[in-house]
């Protein structure tokens, strides 16, 4: 999907500024926890007490962690820059 069709779709499901959620699937090391939590203050140019806007779930093995941030975004372009940051992260699985 082309990067302005993600922007309309965004635009027409969601209100900006407004809350949005991310869940990311990866690898349970504390260095993808760590990422994440990093990538986040990157985009939204603070480090963050994220609270109970964030919860971590592991998989049933022990071997996977889901994260669920519910994140303040300023915008949809803002939204689609945090998932081209989380697709780069090592131990990835997979991002909704």
């Amino acid at each position: 999907m082309k990067s302005s069709e993600a922007i309309t779709l965004l635009k027409k499901h969601h209100s900006f500024p407004g809350l949005y959620i991310f869940k990311l699937i990866g690898e349970n090391t504390s260095n993808f926890y760590e990422d994440v939590l990093l990538e986040v203050s990157k985009e939204l140019g603070e480090m963050m007490d994220l609270g109970e806007r964030l919860s971590t779930r592991e998989s049933s093995g022990g071997s996977y962690v889901s994260i669920t941030l519910s994140l303040e975004m300023e915008s949809a372009e803002q939204v689609l820059r945090l998932y081209e940051r989380f697709s780069k992260l090592k131990g990835l699985r997979s991002m909704m």
